[in-house]
């Protein structure tokens, strides 16, 4: 008799636990990741580094040196081909002697893996 009115309370504690809804991050628990774009040697289109692992409301600010570039998503199994209606920054000029680095930041939305070229 004891053992089912302690099973009905632990049973009863674990719904409260689990009905009570978990928060978003808040702003103060985003992260900022930088994504170089190019490189001092003009003869790499790169992003460093080439992986980062971002959480829903983090942002990534790509930075663009050295050359033009873009920021473009595609699919895992069409790489290098622009997706219909996702994340393109344009082309974004970047010239070898600018004073300023020019910017283009997103906010990740979604835990779900993102490739970019």
């Amino acid at each position: 008799m004891h053992f089912s009115q302690f099973s009905a309370i632990a049973l009863m504690a674990v719904n409260l636990v689990a009905g009570v809804p978990t928060q978003a991050p808040s702003a103060a628990d985003a992260k900022v990741h930088t994504v170089v774009v190019g490189s001092s040697n003009t003869s790499l289109l790169l992003f460093t580094p080439q992986e980062i692992t971002a959480k829903p409301g983090d942002t990534v600010e790509f930075q663009f040196h050295e050359r033009n570039h873009t920021v473009t998503q595609s699919a895992f199994d069409s790489p290098s081909q622009p997706m219909a209606n996702a994340i393109n920054s344009g082309f974004v000029p970047a010239a070898a002697n600018q004073s300023m680095i020019t910017t283009f930041t997103m906010t990740v939305n979604s835990t779900d893996p993102m490739f970019m070229y």
